[in-house]
């Protein structure tokens, strides 16, 4: 079937610019939210419970994120999926989607709840310590509940609806923050070890994927959903379940892979860190601890830039699904430079700001422990490097999964893991580098990555960098931020005091960057359809000139 009878049967066609541009800036917004109160939730919590505690409940997390791989690939892999069924106008088999994946993914949660909780000692034996095997126990329902909520979130967002996805993790996150303080309050009260205090912390994760599941639901019964559902035609063959299920899986396990790799990585860092600084002379616990501060401090906000602008390749990857099952290679093309653009001139400030601003920060967030957040100060200015190429790296894997080349990210990614290994492996053991070869390792994991999608995209795609918009622009932007951070903060730190003056500066720099960048021109109209009345915005640029 060539590209032009292709776009006839697609009665509802793929979504307008206009709203592809919303749904990733309400992801784009409801993920800031989210990682906003992570840290009203991780930061308060690192500093009631300390280093060890929190290496218990990291242990726990990544030990999840393993198991849950394949319940975190499944929004993407359903909304590819609902969103090319229903750009060629086939509603029966929308819907089937839909059942054959919550029967099928249901059971498999259920078979992960039951391996991770018969399994929790023998997985926190294999991490910092068996005293984690509590914090994994707690996390253990999350992963039925998750498989459940990824479905209905997969099935709206295929359907151009992130609303619900935007609504229910923020709804998670507030329900992990006010539940995960107060048991671990409740613990410590009652004068339990670290190691009850990180399960009972660690069990707010799972009491809010409960909270998203009573929402998740009645929402698929309400009219407007069942409007959306019946808008799309009935046209064409519906594939059979087996059949769907089969389509299901060759997305999804590409994608679960990939994600597997990451999550599989995060889970070997944990016991390579260990391990290489146990080598260079450390003991168990002051090798946990350190860890335990890596993560808690320094990684915490690396993680930051990453994860808002993972939510433009959610928003995206059901546009490019459809542009590409329809034939519209312009549109794709169209999609995905105006994504990498976009992305560049996110995250370029986030990774400006936490390279030049690391210090402040840190002692802002965390003031139980002082010496130990000196010591992350330098992991983070790394790190901060890293989240730029984190952020290019997340879009390019999207961008590929929407062009039906699914195995490459996966390829990418173990290669880009591997390189992240052997450094670690390397230079932790070091004595001269220690814990600073952790923050390198994942600078050199992400370039390589970016490295490898980009080449595909370019080959693949049609990709055609504007270089000089996309890299140029930016990369001069936040080097005149940086230098503006740097002096503006060492003139009002004095009379200000440290943490106020960072505030002042965080809020004065985006001014200035965003003030820079319109000098520069750095801006398109399609870049500021992105944003709530972007049209008006470029209108009033172009009326002076600055668009």
């Amino acid at each position: 079937m060539n590209g032009e009878s292709r776009k006839e049967e697609c009665p509802i066609s793929e979504s307008s610019a206009k709203s592809v541009a919303r749904g990733a800036f309400i992801l784009l917004i409801s993920n800031f939210i989210v990682k906003l109160i992570g840290i009203f939730y991780k930061v308060p919590l690192t500093n009631m419970i300390g280093e060890l505690g929190m290496s218990y409940f990291h242990s726990a997390f990544e030990v999840q994120q393993v198991l849950l791989t394949f319940s975190l690939s499944l929004p993407v892999s359903v909304s590819k999926l609902v969103a090319e069924s229903a750009s060629l106008g086939r509603g029966a088999e929308v819907r089937r989607i839909f059942r054959v994946t919550l029967v099928t993914f249901s059971a498999i949660g259920i078979l992960g709840t039951g391996i991770l909780i018969l399994g929790a000692p023998a997985f926190a034996a294999a991490t910092v310590s068996v005293k984690a095997q509590y914090a994994i126990i707690a996390l253990a329902p999350s992963l039925f509940l998750y498989a459940i909520a990824a479905t209905f979130r997969g099935m709206y967002q295929g359907l151009g609806n992130m609303v619900p996805t935007a609504a229910t993790q923020i709804t998670e996150a507030v329900a992990k923050l006010v539940f995960g303080i107060l048991l671990a309050w409740l613990c410590l009260r009652a004068g339990l070890s670290d190691e009850y205090v990180a399960a009972g912390a660690i069990s707010g994760t799972t009491i809010g994927i409960v909270f998203s599941v009573l929402i998740l639901i009645p929402l698929y019964f309400l009219p407007a959903t069942r409007r959306r559902m019946t808008a799309i035609p009935n046209g064409g063959e519906s594939d059979s379940a087996p059949r769907l299920l089969k389509k299901l899986l060759q997305v999804a396990i590409p994608v679960t892979l990939s994600s597997f790799i990451v999550n599989l990585t995060s889970f070997l860092d944990l016991f390579c860190i260990s391990n290489r600084l146990q080598h260079i002379g450390m003991s168990e616990d002051a090798a946990a601890a350190v860890y335990g501060g890596y993560k808690s401090y320094a990684q915490l906000l690396f993680n930051l830039p990453p994860s808002l602008i993972a939510s433009i390749g959610l928003g995206i990857l059901p546009a490019i699904a459809a542009a590409h099952v329809t034939g519209r290679a312009e549109r794709r093309s169209g999609i995905i430079n105006s994504a990498l653009r976009v992305t560049i001139l996110f995250a370029m400030p986030c990774a400006v700001g936490l390279v030049v601003l690391a210090g402040p920060i840190l002692h802002m967030l965390f003031t139980a422990n002082p010496a130990g957040v000196e010591a992350a100060v330098p992991l983070m200015r790394t790190l901060g490097v890293a989240s730029l190429f984190a952020c290019i790296a997340s879009v390019t894997t999207s961008c590929l999964q929407g062009i039906n080349r699914l195995r490459l990210p996966m390829i990418s990614l173990a290669i880009g893991a591997s390189v992240k290994l052997i450094a670690n492996y390397i230079l932790v053991g070091i004595p001269a580098i220690g814990i600073q070869g952790a923050p390198i390792g994942t600078n050199l994991c992400y370039i390589t990555i970016i490295f490898i999608n980009g080449s595909v995209l370019i080959r693949k795609a049609g990709l055609r960098l504007q270089l000089v918009q996309t890299l140029l622009k930016p990369l001069a932007a936040g080097a005149a931020m940086g230098i503006f951070c740097h002096l503006f903060y060492r003139a009002v730190a004095g009379p200000l005091g440290s943490s106020v003056a960072c505030l002042v500066t965080i809020f004065c720099a985006a001014i200035f960057y965003v003030a820079v960048l319109v000098l520069l021109r750095a801006f398109t109209e399609e870049d500021l359809s992105l944003l709530p009345k972007g049209h008006r915005i470029a209108a009033l640029l172009k009326r002076i000139k600055l668009l």
